[in-house]
């Protein structure tokens, strides 16, 4: 499972097998507006933010294992939404991550 560590303030990384994956407080409140938005527009309630970070994580987590098809599942299991452009920016830095290793 991932180990949150805090660099800053502002930073937050998750850690998984040596690996270190940073998101800020920023782009967790903009995943977490997106969803909002989205559960909104379908008459949902919204989830609390603390409940999305922990899902957020879990979801980053897989992705980290490049456990790609569970991550989809889980999306839609839970049902959050995350923007696609912040998957795919994740996406790309474990990618290069995983270049340098």
């Amino acid at each position: 499972m991932l180990q949150p560590k805090i660099n800053s303030q502002q930073d937050i990384g998750l850690v998984r097998n040596g690996n270190m994956l940073l998101y800020t407080e920023k782009q967790l409140d903009e995943a977490w507006r997106f969803d909002c938005k989205k559960r909104s527009q379908r008459g949902t309630n919204w989830l609390p933010r603390e409940q999305y970070r922990d899902i957020f994580e879990a979801v980053l987590d897989m992705q980290i294992e490049d456990l790609n098809p569970t991550v989809q599942a889980l999306l839609q299991d839970v049902d959050i939404a995350i923007p696609k452009e912040m998957m795919d920016s994740i996406q790309d830095a474990i990618d290069i991550d995983l270049d340098h290793d």
